[in-house]
Formats: structure tokens, sequence, C-alpha cells
């Protein structure tokens, strides 16, 4: 039988943790911030569409954030008794780490959680770090799951679960918690019935830091549709949105016919939010996008928050190759996932509910009944739209025309803060023996090199793209995307492929080493059968001071 052995890090960051697997060990030693459940039987920072007292949630699809369920008497392939099943979000905008080294497994919600228990660090010469996290737009099947690192190969592992047996890894498919969409009320009701529950999950008077909803909201078309299922399903009443410099794009109206209190942020207050406000959206994806979420910071510690991430891409109207692999055509969302930690919140972004039966839902926005709420052009969503507009909400007060809020920091010019620009120049500056070790030039050198090259794929890229258009019909899919991939990489400023590394190690101090004195066995919950051997012991050495 297998269990658990807690280790509290009062100084990490809320929600962080890292679980040791020791091969031939009857326990599994997890390290943890103070905002994380520990029970005798399951940990997480977690929430599902179920029953909270039934820790069933590596049953289900519908569940966000991240932990682990132990099922002592279950016999495994490897025929070993008992497996613990590590839980990845059901979304592609976090995901699980782990390591082999020392002879013993690590797994973390915090790639820099882990790299700083194993003294790992990343090549900071290597300018592949942007491209390799974004592969997960190629789908759960597709993406590169390797990071290369000092310590090892680190494994990404995003929507799928991971069963370690007592000595190793199995990857393992989240069951599908509905078998298809029939029709336009079948979607609708399951997402309302599925907020609904995860509602319930989230603020059970159970958990030990329960999460109260939060919702997102703008002028666009996915957070209203969101805002409305949830207000409906789950009684979402707040809601949080970022105006522009014209005070536009709030969402106000349409948040006022469903009754939902809105606070507004600036786009741009996070840059008011401290030294390098940046690094911890960079350190999660390489990109950083979503920074614009660190104005709202203060809202979101203890609360389920409820995104249109994935959306768009899956209600579609026009959606060319709609999948049940899980393609998308950005990574939004995904650099949240360290800086959410630190802010003690978890994301649910619900246009991934369903998501594997993306060809079902493309074929019911086809369809003749939602004709009434297709505006047409390459910007048509129907069933969103739908959803909303038959909430009260007129056509006007939402979803005319796509304005992204995507703050693009690997663009030339986009404006990373004086305080990250000046720290990220003198951490390259004091890695330049490195680069000329591997006979390269250092990036300070080398960036009037670097922008020719850049200029030069734009124009390239460009060039493509004329070709694309004469090319017949079907026959330009791969120009256009070899066009679209050049101009994105001539559009990159050359210093910012080596700002992953920087805003990795800056995390990695949010991890310092954690004492013997924060060790501690949870014991049996009323009502809960012990799941483990009793009187078992930690087997191995502490973990490493944090190198910084």
């Amino acid at each position: 039988m297998m269990g658990f052995t807690y280790r509290c890090a009062p100084n990490w960051p809320p929600l962080a943790w890292i679980a040791c697997c020791e091969p031939g060990s009857r326990q599994i030693e997890v390290t943890h911030g103070p905002q994380v459940e520990t029970h005798p039987n399951w940990f997480g920072e977690i929430v599902w569409a179920g029953d909270f007292a039934a820790a069933d949630f590596d049953e289900t699809d519908v569940v966000f954030g991240s932990g682990a369920v132990a099922h002592p008497g279950r016999a495994t392939a490897a025929g070993t008794a008992g497996e613990v099943v590590f839980v990845s979000s059901g979304a592609t905008v976090d995901r699980l780490q782990s390591l082999v080294a020392g002879g013993r497994t690590w797994i973390s919600n915090s790639l820099a959680c882990l790299l700083a228990q194993v003294d790992g660090r990343l090549d900071p010469t290597d300018r592949s770090w942007f491209d390799r996290l974004g592969t997960i737009t190629r789908g759960i099947e597709n993406y590169e799951p390797d990071l290369p690192t000092s310590a090892g190969p680190v494994r990404l592992t995003y929507f799928y679960n991971l069963a370690w047996n007592g000595r190793s890894f199995e990857k393992r498919e989240k069951p599908l918690g509905i078998s298809g969409f029939e029709s336009f009320k079948t979607y609708r009701d399951y997402l309302a019935e599925s907020l609904a529950a995860l509602g319930r999950n989230a603020e059970d008077g159970r958990r030990q830091h329960p999460f109260a909803l939060m919702g997102t909201i703008s002028g666009g078309l996915d957070s209203p549709m969101v805002a409305t299922l949830a207000r409906s399903g789950a009684d979402l009443t707040e809601a949080i949105t970022f105006a522009r410099d014209d005070g536009s794009d709030t969402g106000e109206e349409a948040a006022e016919k469903l009754g939902i209190h809105v606070t507004i942020f600036s786009r741009d207050d996070w840059k008011r939010t401290g030294v390098a406000p940046e690094a911890a959206f960079i350190a999660g994806d390489a990109k950083g996008e979503d920074v614009f979420l660190a104005g709202a910071e203060a809202m979101l510690a203890g609360r389920l928050l409820l995104t249109g991430h994935n959306v768009g891409i899956l209600l579609d109207r026009n959606r060319p190759d709609p999948n049940r692999v899980i393609r998308r055509k950005d990574r939004s969302g995904t650099s949240v996932t360290e800086w959410r930690l630190h802010a003690g919140f978890v994301h649910c972004p619900v246009g991934f509910i369903g998501v594997r039966h993306a060809p079902d839902l493309t074929r019911i926005s086809r369809q003749p009944e939602m004709d009434r709420w297709s505006l047409g052009g390459w910007y048509d969503k129907p069933v969103a739209r739908r959803i909303v507009e038959e909430a009260g909400v007129p056509r006007e007060a939402f979803g005319i025309k796509k304005r992204a809020s995507s703050v693009l920091f690997f663009k030339s010019g986009a404006g990373l803060s004086r305080s990250t620009m000046a720290e990220l120049g003198a951490w390259l500056r004091s890695r330049a023996g490195e680069f000329l070790r591997k006979g390269r030039i250092p990036p300070g050198h080398a960036r009037p090199l670097l922008v020719a090259g850049r200029w030069a794929s734009r124009i390239a890229g460009g060039g493509l793209m004329v070709l694309r258009k004469r090319l017949p019909a079907g026959r330009g899919g791969r120009v256009e995307r070899l066009a679209t991939r050049m101009i994105e990489h001539g559009q990159r400023d050359p210093t910012f492929d080596y700002a992953f590394p920087w805003a990795v190690e800056r995390m990695k101090q949010r991890y310092p080493a954690v004492g013997a004195a924060d060790r501690a066995a949870v014991g049996r919950a009323p009502g809960v059968p012990e799941p483990f051997a009793a009187g078992a012991t930690l087997n191995h050495a502490p973990l490493e001071p944090v190198q910084t």
C-alpha cells in the first residue's frame, strides 16, 4: 500500500507542491505551500465536477488545478499492490513536470519548484525555449514533452494523468465526462451543470481552503458566454475586466444585464505591481502574454477563476480542423501556470470542458437552426452568441469584433518593463562566458546581426503569403503555416529568446529549502479509512538547499 507524508513550506507560493517518489518506498513525500489541501489519501490545489468527499478527481476530465490520490488496494499492470494517480488539469494551460534524478522521480505543478529542489538549470544560451513551449498548440499527442536541463530531461505532461505504481509512471488518459454532444441544448446544459458542480466543489465547507468563484468578462464573445453560464449554473456574482486606454472593451453592459458586479482594471496595471512583474508569466510558457492579469492579483487569492480561453477556437463555425487532441491556434492561458501558484487561485478555462468532442461542436455550429446567431465573417461563433443572447443580453452589447488583451513581449518594442530589461540584460552579460565557450556571440554583441536576420525572415514570410494566395484551394496549407512561422520569428525581439531561463531562475528563488521541522504526517480524518501502512517513516535524505 502507498500513501503520503507531508511537509509544509510556509514561505513557498501557497499552491505549489512537489512530490518525491522513491522506487520501493511505500510513502511519497510531498512538500507543499500553505494552501494546498492535504488529506490522508489525497492532496492538491484542485477543483473538479464531483463530490468533494469522494476525492474522485482522477475519474473525470472536468478538473482544474492539480493533485494526487492514493488507491492502496488497486492492482497495477506492474504486479504491485496500490498506486497513486497524479492528476493534471483538464485544460492545456497547466501541466505536470517530472524528472528522474538520483534514483528518485520528482513531480511538481511548478517547473521552477522542481528545478530548485534538484539544483537544475536551463541552458541560458539556448534560443529554442519559446518554440518548445509553444508546441502544445499542436495538441496533446504532438507537443515536445521534454525540456533539457542540467539535472536531466524534465517531462511535461498536459491533460493526461500519471499513475505511480511504486516503480515508475504510466501515462493514463482522463475518462470522458460525456460521450458526445447531439445538440446545442446538450452542450449548453452540460456546461451549466459542470459549472454548478465545480462551484459546489470549490466552495465546499469541508475544504481546508475553499475557493470562491470569480469570472472574467470583456466586450468579446468568449468570456461573456462563460459568465452567462456561470451566472445561471453556479450563481456567479463577481467578475473582473481589463479596460483599454480609451476605457473600452470592459463588458460592463453585458455584466449589468446578467446581474454580475464587475471590477475594472487597466490593461497596464500590471506595470505597477513590483520589480520585474513579467518574470512569473514568462517562466510559465516563455511568452508571458497573460501578464495583464497581475493587475488584479489582490482579488484572485482563494478564487476559482473562470476564463474564456479556448472558447474561440472550439466554437468557431469556420474551424477547418475540429479535432479530439486539443490543437489550438495559440497558447493563451499557459503563461498563468506558474504565477497563479503565487497568486493563490485555480484557473478554470471553461472552453476546455468537453473539448475532446470538438467535431460535434463544429457540426452543431453549422446546423441551420444556428443561422439566426451567425453574423458571418471570420469572427463567427453562433453557439456562444446564442447562449448570451438567450440570457437577455442584447446583440450590440458584446462580441461585435475581436479585441485581444494579450501583451506580446516577444515582438520588438512591445514593452518589457525597465526593471525587467535591466535585470535580464545584466543576467545575460554575466553569462557571456557560456556563450563564448559554445562558440556563440553573446546576445548584446550579436543584436545587430540578429535584428537583421529577423527582418529578412519577416520579408521572406510575407513573400510566401503572397505565393500562398496564388495556389489552388486546399493546397496552400503548408505554405501558409511556414510563412506564419517565418513572420512570427521575424517579429520576435532577439533578446527575448533568452528570457525564459532568466525568468525560471528568478522564480526558483521563491522556493527556499524546507527544514525537517516542517514535516508532518497527516492522520486519519473522521470517517475516512486509513489508507497507509501504520508507522511508515521517511526513508530518503532531506531536500537539498536551493542554489540561487
